[in-house]
């Protein structure tokens, strides 16, 4: 049966590793980032704003239930259908969640609204500038509210050797972080045979050079289409 080794945090880490175990692998974890929620106090009048845009999942998991409250009237934009998942549960009026990643996003609200409306983008504090700029560049006013921080980890060999035991089939990688952390492990001997699996060719350009011949990208940027890879 493959080892898998799942890199994300937690709590996606235990549910991406029930997923690999239902497909008949036998999943590894070592989270290499971890996500601190932030206090968050401020915010702009609901009244003032037009639409919300969600970044990812843990934008809306950590956003304070009031600020959940106040904007839950106007549409949401979220970055992927997982995310919209997540920002349904929570009460936010989800319009639109095929953004699938950052680009994707500022063309879906383009295409909605108007120059001079305004978007309350909730994200983290580490985050490219992409939607910010892309929706500047549109003229529309954002206002970002950022609900947690994002944690790197890059442990010795001797500490992975005592976790993972034995050498390592796959590696999965659903960010940018997260495969930068890795680049600095990459030389322990249980990765020597891994292939590396990243749920966008942005995440798996994060991987030093000499791990590319062994590196697969999925398709599209969800964990569907990654986990797809490994049935290959």
């Amino acid at each position: 049966m493959q080892r898998i080794l799942v890199t994300r945090p937690e709590p996606d880490n235990a549910r991406t590793a029930e997923k690999l175990s239902a497909l008949g692998f036998t999943p590894l974890q070592l989270p290499l980032t971890a996500i601190k929620p932030l206090a968050v106090r401020e915010w702009p009048d609901p009244s003032y704003i037009d639409a919300v845009a969600v970044t990812s999942v843990n934008a809306v998991r950590h956003a304070p239930e009031a600020l959940l409250t106040d904007i839950a009237s106007q549409p949401c934009y979220a970055v992927g259908e997982r995310s919209g998942e997540v920002a349904g549960a929570a009460g936010l009026n989800v319009v639109d969640a095929e953004g699938k990643d950052a680009e994707g996003l500022v063309r879906r609200i383009t295409a909605d609204l108007a120059q001079g409306r305004k978007v309350l983008v909730l994200c983290g504090r580490v985050r490219r500038p992409v939607l910010q700029d892309g929706l500047t560049q549109a003229g529309i006013e954002t206002f970002i509210v950022e609900t947690y921080d994002t944690i790197t980890f890059s442990p010795s060999e001797e500490e992975i050797v005592a976790k993972l035991e034995a050498p390592v089939d796959g590696v999965l990688f659903y960010s940018a972080l997260a495969a930068k952390a890795f680049a600095r492990i990459s030389a322990c001997r249980l990765f020597s045979q891994s292939a590396y699996f990243a749920i966008s060719e942005r995440v798996g350009k994060m991987l030093p050079p000499e791990a590319r011949d062994r590196l697969h990208i999925a398709q599209e940027p969800n964990e569907e289409a990654l986990l797809s890879l490994l049935s290959r």
